[in-house]
């Protein structure tokens, strides 16, 4: 039993779920069991293929706690399990993952931060879609520069940091993306290297977006958020400056210089399209068919020379009625997610009406026969 636990535990390996191409093939050739926490990491089971490149270095693994009274965990693992709900990627190709999170809860509905630490390779997502997402963010840098990039004078210098940081990273982790830049201005010319778009914020008498590239906003207009405070951003969001007002000012402040962080965030459209600027919040028309689930993948982290906080946002879209057909949970996790948020939480997200069409989806879903 001790051999086996300890080869268990010598092949164990952490990933975040489409992250890149060898993470999707570790998946594939070591017929892991598979399991999606609600902030998108998986625990993988399995050999490495030959050629991979090995983890990060890691602290040893602790000692594992004895169980609890009739063989139950400990506080501290009841409460680790009882974070997120475990979604099931069943039947879900191993090779191309519909999206890479599904950041759905079991508690109710709530505002918070949900941080997570970053290791620094994994700062930038590249997919299957990479050069298809790269070409429409130049289409609409081009086309849309008035909505989708906001400049201020202020932000010259950190972006050109970040561009020089963009740049280190590609040559690091994606070598294969990294290729020559031009002379627009540097954080033009780095938002057209990644699918993240890039949120720059300089500390003043408060933190100010002074640059931006958001060629994916999900119903906001970057014009209206250029100079503001992070309290300003986040304004319209219903009970934003009772729940997270405060923390995130000071997590904004405490940020240490090389390291990262990053949190996920969620929400139900009726449209695949990833540039809606429109504020425009109708409830989606139509049933679970026509809607769309969307996720930012976001992350933080500080530009050493500057001090400047880069604030990333990675978009993922899927059909959600594919996402219910590959993981019984997902229907019923969506369904308590929105009807125990707000009313005033609910308005703002367009989600009025949504909540009853839901129930009788699910409803439909588990007669018998089906």
């Amino acid at each position: 039993m001790a051999a086996s636990f300890a080869r268990a535990r010598a092949l164990r390996a952490r990933w975040v779920r489409g992250m890149d191409h060898p993470t999707r093939k570790v998946f594939h050739k070591s017929e892991s069991f598979v399991s999606i926490w609600a902030g998108g990491v998986e625990e993988l089971w399995g050999e490495r293929p030959v050629g991979e490149r090995p983890d990060p270095p890691r602290a040893p693994p602790r000692r594992p706690r004895r169980p609890g009274p009739a063989g139950r965990p400990r506080g501290g693992a009841r409460r680790a399990r009882a974070r997120g709900r475990l979604l099931l990627q069943r039947g879900a190709s191993a090779a191309r993952p519909v999206i890479p999170y599904v950041p759905l809860e079991r508690r109710s509905f709530r505002l918070h931060m949900g941080l997570r630490p970053l290791e620094p390779s994994r700062w930038l997502e590249f997919d299957e879609d990479a050069e298809a997402v790269l070409a429409l963010r130049s289409r609409l840098i081009d086309s849309e520069r008035a909505r989708v990039v906001a400049l201020d004078e202020a932000g010259l210098a950190p972006s050109a940091e970040l561009l020089g940081v963009v740049l280190e990273h590609l040559a690091r982790w994606h070598p294969a993306r990294a290729r020559p830049v031009g002379c627009d201005h540097p954080l033009v010319e780095a938002a057209r290297l990644v699918e993240e778009d890039l949120c720059v914020m300089v500390r003043e008498d408060a933190w100010r977006l002074r640059a931006a590239v958001v060629c994916f906003p999900s119903r906001w207009d970057l014009r209206e958020k250029i100079g503001a405070t992070l309290r300003e951003i986040h304004g319209p969001v219903p009970g934003y400056g009772a729940a997270l007002g405060g923390p995130v000012d000071a997590f904004f402040e405490r940020i240490g210089e090389g390291r990262a962080h990053w949190r996920l965030n969620w929400t139900l459209l009726d449209t695949p399209d990833l540039f809606v600027p429109d504020a425009a919040r109708a409830a989606p028309s139509g049933d679970l068919a026509d809607w769309y689930f969307r996720v930012e993948r976001q992350t933080f982290r500080r530009l050493p020379e500057s001090g400047a906080v880069v604030f990333t946002i990675r978009t993922y879209v899927a059909r959600a009625s594919e996402l219910a057909e590959r993981d019984p949970e997902f229907l019923g996790a969506l369904t308590d997610q929105m009807a125990s948020a707000p009313p005033a939480t609910q308005a703002y997200k367009g989600w009025v009406g949504v909540v009853e069409r839901l129930e009788a989806r699910r409803r439909a879903s588990s007669r018998p026969g089906r």
